[in-house]
């Protein structure tokens, strides 16, 4: 009777592992979701095409602004609650305030001036505008960003950084801060992470056209490519996506998983031998 039961277990086991491996890459890809699968680059390794935005890696991202006389830097727009000093030079006009909620500054002689969603050259210059009217001489604006009342830093806005993985959350920028700060503050990397298709998706302020660029952070890393760990702006949303598995990663994994349905099994079989054998 044992060793008929026996036999019965031995075949109960292959055919156990048999429906394993056959049922479960079936399970693996409709558990699975399209964000999980999902790439910005098609099979022939290109970046795909968008109707809504231009999808670029931050090297075709940089040569752009280039080939517009933007330098990386002039994308910095003032947000709502920076601290900043206006300055007339030599005419005793002074004052720090912070930018208010509604995107304006007030300021003595002129009044309200908006601030927010401007870049500092294009702020400077209105102002000077504005203060001509008062003086002979053209006047001398100067701007400059501060720190914060409370603190050493200086409040450069937030980027939004979402990822399946749940570490996601919303960074505050502290002036220029490059891509890899902002991940490394938040712990959005992890080890399923795609390391090669960071995604920062940006509103253009000298063009108006959206961009999704593509940075690859492993070049980064490894090759010390620089203009992959692009400057920060202020709304910027960063997107982490999972690795894509593919059929082989998705192979491995499941007879894993199938390794360990089989050492579950042999416990159950052993037990119930020793127990009939008792």
């Amino acid at each position: 009777m044992a060793a008929q039961f026996s036999a019965r277990n031995r075949l109960g086991f292959v055919v156990l592992c048999c429906m394993a491996a056959l049922a479960l890459p079936g399970c693996y890809s409709r558990i699975t979701t399209p964000i999980d699968t999902f790439t910005y680059y098609d099979d022939e390794g290109n970046l795909k095409r968008s109707a809504s935005a231009n999808i670029v890696s931050a090297p075709q991202y940089l040569a752009v602004l280039r080939e517009m006389g933007v330098s990386p830097g002039d994308e910095y727009v003032l947000p709502p609650g920076i601290r900043i000093r206006v300055e007339v030079y030599n005419h005793d006009i002074a004052r720090t305030v912070n930018v208010r909620p509604d995107g304006f500054v007030d300021l003595p002689l002129i009044g309200d001036v908006q601030a927010s969603g401007r870049t500092v050259f294009a702020f400077k210059n209105d102002i000077s505008e504005r203060y001509r009217e008062f003086f002979v001489e053209p006047p001398q604006v100067i701007v400059n960003t501060e720190t914060t009342e409370f603190g050493n830093t200086v409040n450069g806005g937030e980027v939004a950084i979402i990822s399946p993985s749940g570490n996601q959350g919303v960074a505050t920028l502290n002036g220029d801060d490059r891509l890899s700060r902002v991940l490394a503050r938040t712990s959005a990397l992890q080890n399923r992470s795609e390391w090669q298709q960071i995604a920062v998706i940006r509103q253009g302020k000298r063009t108006g056209d959206r961009y999704v660029i593509i940075c690859d952070i492993q070049r980064l890393v490894f090759q010390g490519d620089g203009e992959q760990d692009i400057l920060m702006r202020n709304g910027d949303l960063v997107f982490v996506p999972f690795q894509v598995d593919t059929w082989l990663e998705e192979f491995v994994e499941t007879f894993q998983v199938a390794g360990a349905v089989v050492r579950d099994f042999r416990a159950i079989t052993d037990f119930i031998s020793t127990v009939e054998g008792y």
